[in-house]
């Protein structure tokens, strides 16, 4: 029984999806400056530390502004990555809730006038606006989420093992504590 929801579950994300397929070049480019905030945003844990090593530990005032200039201009150049791909998402956002709203729309003039009478004007409203509006935003923030994601996992990883192999394996055998408690509380609400 669980297989089966977990395929009727993927089917559905998949058919979700579809719905980006029209603002394809957009995502690209979502996806894409997403990367970049990745990769900017790896910077600056090491810059930390070439300050910590560097600037402090050989008390050389040099190193630590061309440090603090570059971590600057990461953090500035993040965030213009940012604000850029927060407003292409929620330009995508607003365009799939319209087409969402348009196909709630016909399917809801050919439903019987029984249909609406069972519930309240106020409740039809509520539930295919909060409906739309949270599928919406379901396609327009997972699917970014999880190409982004293991990357990012996967350079952290990386960048750990090379700076101190130890911490890396003990933060390993801790990292599945902190997915206990997401879960069981997904798997109660679901």
């Amino acid at each position: 029984m669980k297989n089966i929801l977990n395929r009727a579950q993927f089917k559905l994300f998949l058919r979700f999806t579809s719905y980006l397929l029209p603002y394809w070049k957009r995502e690209a480019v979502i996806l894409s400056l997403s990367g970049a905030g990745v990769l900017s945003g790896l910077v600056n844990p090491y810059l930390t530390k070439l300050v910590i090593d560097r600037a402090f530990g050989n008390r050389d005032l040099k190193v630590f502004i061309i440090l603090a200039l570059i971590g600057g201009t990461v953090f500035i150049l993040n965030g213009l990555v940012s604000g850029l791909e927060n407003y292409l998402d929620r330009q995508i956002k607003i365009k799939l809730n319209l087409g969402l709203y348009k196909k709630v729309f016909k399917h809801l003039e050919k439903l019987d006038l029984d249909y609406f009478q069972s519930k309240s004007t106020g409740e039809h409203l509520y539930r295919s606006s909060y409906d739309i509006d949270s599928v919406a935003g379901f396609i327009t923030t997972t699917p970014p989420q999880i190409v982004t994601t293991f990357p990012k996992l996967l350079f952290i990883l990386i960048i750990v093992l090379r700076l101190n192999w130890q911490m890396a394996v003990f933060s390993l055998c801790l990292a599945p504590l902190l997915y206990l408690p997401p879960y069981y509380f997904t798997r109660r609400m679901r």
